[in-house]
């Protein structure tokens, strides 16, 4: 086993003991190893290929940022349980404890617990029996494979994604876009279908990574209903309560009432921060230098999002009214932005031999060459 991994693994693991023991004052002190875990992997290993550097760096920093949370920010075992727990985690055998930790580790954005937030989580799957949702699921992987099948065919044949250029990035969206999303998702897929498959878990357990594409008509629905939150795998709702500390210290020390527009914002801004380092430390172990773009790129995406709020609320009170047509132009737009955006961001992560190094797929390239070849005419 390497280094990165190595550190990684003893990272997580003491994040998973540090759940497991009971509430002490002195429970903060399994943050220190993690944090130096985290930060010496980001800085100072690296295993020469990019895809996994990028991968690491969101490993390690989003680690950080959910034991910032479950560890300095929450008193889990007296604030965390599952909703059919009756009682609370201190109270358990050390057994039952580390089970309990294990579990909580490993709940995808805590769904089932009482810190669970539905209203930024897609919708319960509709397959409710074991075997349905098994089979579904499978079938929704197959077909994610074949998207990101074609997305590598496009990329490798279609035309480049240059930063420097105006129309190439309007067509390559999803040469960026859609390898990552249907990664995510069939990751998230695979994995609810072992816990699933286990009798541990239960299908509801695990709404879709995503929301309805049919909502991105507008930033503010892209990246809260769609994207369910600038989100990385398993610290959803972690970022959440961390966002949540952070609005409510700038609402402290800037005299901000909760709930109205000012406190709002400063989440909305605060979100986007913690979601920019996180990718920001993504770059900095692809490129091994500080010239990444995530910051800017997730920090502009708060900026839109507020003058995009502004817009709206002025064709409100000038009467407008949603129809179609007007979907039509909000798709336009959040296109239009994101092919302004993001080559500023990944294109120097492509550069670098991203997309190159990622897994590669070629169920239809293969299947057109055997196929070919078995041609007789040929």
């Amino acid at each position: 086993m390497d280094e990165q991994n190595t550190l990684m693994l003893i990272s997580h693991l003491l994040l998973i003991v540090a759940l497991a023991v009971r509430p002490s004052p002195r429970r903060w002190l399994f943050f220190l190893p993690i944090l130096f875990g985290a930060l010496y992997t980001i800085f100072f290993t690296t295993s020469a290929n990019a895809t996994t550097d990028y991968v690491m760096g969101g490993m390690a920093f989003g680690l950080l940022v959910k034991s910032s949370d479950f560890i300095l920010l929450t008193d889990v075992q007296r604030e965390l349980r599952r909703k059919d727990q009756p009682s609370l985690p201190f109270t358990y055998s050390l057994p039952r404890r580390l089970r309990w930790a294990i579990d909580l580790f490993f709940s995808a954005r805590l769904v089932g617990w009482n810190a669970e937030r539905p209203s930024v989580l897609p919708p319960q799957p509709r397959q409710k029996t074991r075997s349905s949702f098994v089979i579904y699921q499978l079938w929704r992987v197959f077909l994610e494979l074949m998207i990101y099948d074609l997305a590598g065919l496009w990329n490798q044949y279609g035309p480049s994604f240059h930063i420097y250029h105006i129309i190439h990035p309007i067509f390559n969206v999803p040469d960026f876009v859609l390898p990552t999303a249907i990664g995510l998702s069939a990751q998230h897929r695979l994995y609810s279908i072992i816990c699933v498959a286990t009798g541990r878990w239960k299908p509801d357990d695990f709404p879709s990574w995503y929301g309805s594409w049919r909502d991105a008509y507008t930033l503010r629905k892209f990246w809260g209903q769609v994207q369910t939150q600038p989100n990385l795998a398993a610290i959803q709702l972690t970022y959440n309560t961390i966002v949540d500390h952070g609005t409510k210290e700038c609402a402290a020390v800037l005299g901000l009432k909760a709930g109205g527009n000012p406190s709002a914002y400063v989440q909305l801004y605060t979100a986007f921060l913690i979601s920019g380092l996180i990718h920001y430390a993504c770059d900095r172990m692809a490129l091994r230098n500080w010239s990444g773009g995530a910051l800017q790129f997730f920090m502009g995406q708060a900026v839109a999002i507020h003058v995009e709020d502004i817009v709206l609320a002025i064709a409100q009170r000038l009467g407008v009214k949603e129809r179609p047509a007007w979907r039509v132009l909000g798709y336009t737009w959040v296109w239009a932005w994101f092919a302004w955006r993001i080559p500023t961001w990944q294109g120097l992560i492509l550069a670098m031999g991203y997309q190159e190094d990622s897994p590669k797929i070629k169920i239809i390239e293969s299947v057109w060459s055997y196929l070919h070849a078995s041609d007789p005419s040929n």
